[in-house]
Formats: C-alpha cells, sequence, structure tokens
C-alpha cells in the first residue's frame, strides 16, 4: 500500500499545531525534476505524468525511483486554470 502524506508550505514563524495528528517538519533544501500540467487531476493522472516525466529524463540513474512527489497548487474550489506537478529528487540528496 502507498504511503502518502499531505504538506503545506508555512512561513518559519507558524503556529505550534494544536492537533497531535499533526506536526512541522523542516525538509532540507532538495533538487528534482519537474512535469507541470493542468486539469482536475486523479491518482491516474498524476501516475500517467509521473511516468512521463521519468520517459522524458531517460536515464534512471539521474533520479531516486523509489518515491515522486504529486503537487497541487490550488484548493478544492478552483475550477479553472488548475497547476499540477509531479516531481522526481535528482539521485545522490
Amino acid at each position: 500500500t502507498p504511503e502518502y502524506e499531505m504538506s503545506f508550505y508555512l512561513e518559519s514563524d507558524a503556529p505550534t499545531p494544536s492537533d497531535r495528528s499533526v506536526y512541522v517538519q523542516q525538509w532540507p533544501e532538495m533538487f528534482v525534476f519537474v512535469r507541470s500540467f493542468g486539469g482536475w487531476a486523479s491518482q491516474s493522472d498524476y501516475m500517467n505524468e509521473v511516468l512521463e516525466l521519468a520517459q522524458a529524463i531517460g536515464d534512471s540513474s539521474l533520479y531516486d525511483n523509489s518515491q515522486y512527489f504529486q503537487v497541487s497548487y490550488d484548493g478544492p474550489t478552483s475550477w479553472w486554470n488548475r497547476h499540477n506537478e509531479v516531481w522526481l529528487l535528482v539521485a545522490g540528496q
């Protein structure tokens, strides 16, 4: 079963969460290969896009194929001009 984690970008002065299931995590700088696409993305759309990204990169030794990121920049009430991305980490990070 795939593991999913939902994340949001927060400023450095974000309040401490009051719910124990919510936590603040700092990520180190990372370099990623990115493929952007529009529309209301389904799970199969994300999978197709990450496969397209991997094919465009070509050499699988250049990226970490153990995980990928699905990114959506729009809230659930945004219906038009949606911006989505898939990310593959550059290998060796």
